[in-house]
């Protein structure tokens, strides 16, 4: 939902899909777990609803916050883009290059989820250290990727010496991301 929102907003999603999704508040989920777990009976299955709510209001709505948030806009329709004149600015800025300031070239990536968002480390190894990384976020804490860059800068290379880096550096979620490395081979 997330990369669609953002799409969205970025004049990216010329359209969407028919139908929609069964919302529902996490509140109402954290309420619901723990009904099952108190009164909840051994093998069965609940299912816990929200509200149903189609993509088209799910984007109008988010039109509406976005307008209360940071104020009028002018809408920009893809049927108004000159595509000739537009396709080689599009061909340059979906490139590596251009996205990220350069084509990344490393040794290895590590990528999960976490519960904060979705982190990708990109490692340079040279001599058994982390000679270089680049990383990438989309938790809302915008400064993470520098922290994790700091923390693993001419580390020792392996499962252990990467965690105790991060740990050393303080935090959950970089607390998270050590206990995900020990889970990995390195």
């Amino acid at each position: 939902m997330t990369t669609m929102f953002r799409s969205f907003l970025a004049g990216r999603l010329p359209l969407a899909v028919r139908g929609g999704y069964d919302f529902v508040d996490v509140r109402d989920v954290a309420r619901g777990i723990a009904d099952c777990a108190e009164n909840g009976q051994r093998g069965c299955g609940y299912i816990l609803s929200g509200h149903y709510t189609t993509i088209r209001d799910m984007l109008e709505a988010l039109k509406r916050a976005y307008a209360a948030e940071y104020g009028d806009y002018t809408e920009l329709q893809t049927s108004q883009l000159d595509e000739a004149a537009i396709a080689p600015y599009y061909e340059k800025q979906k490139s590596d290059a251009w996205r990220l300031g350069v084509t990344p070239r490393f040794d290895l990536e590590i990528e999960n989820r976490f519960p904060w968002g979705g982190l990708q480390m990109l490692l340079t190894l040279r001599h058994g250290e982390v000679s270089d990384i680049s990383v990438y976020s989309d938790a809302n804490d915008a400064e993470l990727p520098g922290r994790v860059r700091a923390a693993l800068l001419g580390a020792k290379f392996g499962s252990q010496p990467i965690a105790e880096a991060l740990r050393a550096a303080g935090g959950q979620d970089m607390n998270d991301i050590a206990e995900y490395v020990l889970t990995l081979d390195l």
